[in-house]
């Protein structure tokens, strides 16, 4: 398995690569606060609405301060995304 990239471009280039051949997995591209993001998902597991209300509606309404990517996952994981269920799982990575 390779590692998670600095870019953006590389992680959703491997994302897709690693799953062409999935019909369910759905993409969403957007911007927040000046910065590229993108949120991939099962359609045949979680609805575009579940997406919407748990995870893009926090993210987007969210008053991002931290500038480097490190920094505002964790603000993002604190914050925005502390209303959402968290499951840990061993082996996978946050992207």
């Amino acid at each position: 398995m390779k590692s998670i990239s600095c870019k953006l471009s590389d992680n959703i280039k491997e994302i897709e690569t690693l799953f062409e051949n999935t019909a369910d997995l759905t993409s969403r591209k957007f911007k927040t606060a000046g910065t590229n993001a993108a949120i991939y998902y099962f359609s045949t597991i979680v609805s575009k609405q579940d997406i919407a209300l748990t995870v893009l509606n926090p993210i987007m309404n969210s008053p991002i301060i931290a500038t480097e990517g490190v920094s505002t996952m964790k603000f993002l994981e604190e914050r925005a995304l502390a209303a959402a269920l968290e499951v840990d799982e061993p082996g996978l990575a946050v992207l």
